[in-house]
């Protein structure tokens, strides 16, 4: 069974049934990071005086282990916490999901007020898969969602305040 859906690309506004229990599924998940969907945007505190929303997406490689991936979801909760009214999302570029392209499509089926996604590779420096893989991955997204703007930070490793803290735990 077809039924319309609201969504900010016409090409995609007639879903197929199963689809749409999938994107309700997604809902949920989208709502246990803060987000709220079009019906529910109205009273969304924190950015109520505005029209658009920028959401932050911390990209690291990804691993089949779970324990490897406890660290980047810490890291994620503490963002959070001290960032309370800002957006975070954490997704991995292979391996393990959620993948950078399905976090964006979860974004958007979800909440269409969304205009803004900076990317934050979770890298110690700039490789084949920074230099190349991201880049596609985010070339491809632009073509996707031309109405979002993608910002891609450097890669961590870069910061000097993460060389200075590495440099202070191997010196010490």
């Amino acid at each position: 069974m077809w039924r319309y859906s609201y969504n900010s690309n016409p090409a995609f506004n007639f879903i197929h049934e199963p689809y749409a229990k999938w994107i309700r599924v997604n809902r949920i998940r989208i709502k246990s990071i803060g987000l709220k969907t079009p019906q529910e945007s109205s009273g969304m505190k924190e950015n109520n005086n505005s029209q658009s929303v920028t959401v932050d997406i911390m990209l690291a490689h990804g691993s089949k282990d779970s324990m490897w991936r406890k660290s980047f979801e810490d890291l994620l909760e503490k963002s959070k916490k001290r960032s309370p009214k800002k957006l975070f999302l954490l997704c991995y570029l292979e391996l393990c999901r959620p993948s950078l392209s399905e976090t964006v499509k979860d974004l958007v089926d979800s909440y269409y007020k969304i205009s803004t996604i900076n990317i934050h590779p979770i890298f110690l420096s700039a490789g084949v898969h920074f230099n190349e893989d991201i880049q596609k991955i985010v070339s491809d997204l632009k073509a996707i969602y031309p109405h979002l703007k993608f910002n891609v930070n450097d890669v961590v490793g870069k910061n000097s305040s993460v060389s200075n803290a590495i440099l202070k735990v191997v010196t010490s």
